[in-house]
C-alpha cells in the first residue's frame, strides 16, 4: 500500500486478540511466538470496507483493532512477501513515518509505558477503566 505501519493482520475463527498479534508476528517477520508482549489500553475501530481482501458481509460496518508491544531480541529479521521494507525507530522517528493515528497513539503508550517500567497491573488497571468508560 506504499505506507508506513506497525504489523497488522485480522484475527481468524476463534482467535484472541493477543494470539492474532503473535500469529501475524511470525507471519510477517518470523520471530518466534515465545517473546513477550504487552497488551496496550489503545483500542480504534477501522471502517470494514478500508480493509482489503476481506468481505465482512453488510452487517460488519467497523472492526475492532487491538495495539500490542513485542519483546524482540534480534536486530534483523526475516520480513514475509506483504512488506518490502522495515526500520527501527525512535518514538518520534517512528511517530513522523507511519501513517495511522490509532499507530501513533500506541507508539506513545508503549514508549510511556516502558519508560515508566508500568507492572501488567497498572496496564490492566487503565485497559479496564478505559473499556468501562467506553461502556457508560
Amino acid at each position: 500500500m506504499g505506507i508506513w505501519q506497525g504489523i497488522a493482520g485480522g484475527g481468524e475463527k476463534g482467535e484472541s486478540p493477543l494470539k492474532t498479534a503473535k500469529r501475524e508476528l511470525y507471519e510477517e517477520t518470523k520471530i518466534k511466538n515465545d517473546n513477550g508482549f504487552i497488551s496496550l489500553s489503545s483500542i480504534t475501530t477501522i471502517p470494514a470496507a478500508n480493509i482489503h481482501g476481506i468481505i465482512w458481509g453488510k452487517e460488519i460496518i467497523m472492526v475492532p483493532e487491538f495495539s500490542f508491544g513485542a519483546c524482540v531480541f534480534q536486530e534483523n529479521i526475516e520480513i514475509g512477501k506483504e512488506h518490502d521494507k522495515y526500520l527501527w525507530l525512535n518514538l518520534k522517528e517512528a511517530s513522523k513515518k507511519v501513517k495511522y493515528d490509532s499507530n501513533r497513539s500506541a507508539l506513545w503508550e508503549l514508549d510511556y509505558r516502558l519508560k515508566n517500567k508500568q507492572s501488567k497491573k497498572e496496564i490492566n488497571k487503565n485497559k479496564t477503566t478505559i473499556l468501562s468508560y467506553l461502556r457508560k
